[in-house]
């Protein structure tokens, strides 16, 4: 999800993230893909007067690192990424507990990303990827404020069971909701079409069988 947000007016250095934003996206266990088209206050209101702070997203285990995805994604973004200010939030779901990082990309990783022409191919070389591409920042939790999600007006954010649908060229407007989870039926049509033939021929096959006892 894209984070935004602003700074309170006594702390100028602090940001507070108001606003997730869920586009329609589609991904793995490595990375993902986000469309081109960026949210702003065209797309929706409410996100008028906030700062674009940065990008969250899951993955399977913690990693005591910034994976060089993360900077690849960055770089792709059409935004103008500042290096003192966006930051990118791991958010890893493992057994009984859920870690977060935060991270800001340095100098080198945005020259690193640009020498290896924006994407990560088996032919990469990654040796100078290290540790100087990238700083932890810190991060907060409060319950002092409320923030809300904008969401995909058709309710789907989620493409991994219907890729075919999925174009980084995809159009969406935006509306204040809640998401919805990975596997809602929306999400997955196809599951429920297919379901529906195998019950369908299940039927048929079951009125050609003669009962030998009636």
């Amino acid at each position: 999800a894209y984070l935004y947000g602003l700074s309170p007016a006594d702390a100028p250095q602090i940001k507070e993230i108001h606003c997730m934003v869920l586009v329609p996206q589609i991904g793995t266990h490595k990375d993902f893909k986000l469309p081109k088209k960026m949210p702003d206050e065209k797309t929706h209101p409410a996100l008028k007067g906030l700062e674009f702070i940065g990008v969250i997203h899951t993955q399977p285990e913690e990693k005591k690192y910034l994976p060089p995805e993360d900077v690849v994604m960055a770089n792709n973004l059409k935004v103008d990424w500042d290096l003192s200010l966006n930051v990118v939030i791991n958010c890893a779901f493992t057994q009984g507990s859920c870690y977060l990082n935060a991270y800001r990309f340095t100098e080198k990783a945005i020259k690193w990303v640009k020498g290896v022409g924006g994407a990560i191919t088996p032919a990469t070389d990654m040796k100078q990827y290290n540790t100087q591409c990238y700083n932890r920042a810190q991060l907060l939790l409060s319950k002092k404020f409320l923030g809300f999600f904008l969401v995909p007006d058709d309710g789907v954010w989620n493409y991994n069971m219907m890729g075919v649908r999925w174009s980084n060229t995809l159009d969406y407007k935006l509306v204040v909701g809640r998401p919805l989870e990975f596997f809602a039926p929306k999400h997955r049509p196809m599951h429920f079409i297919a379901f529906s033939e195998s019950k369908d021929d299940e039927d048929t096959y079951a009125v050609d069988i003669q009962d030998a006892f009636h």
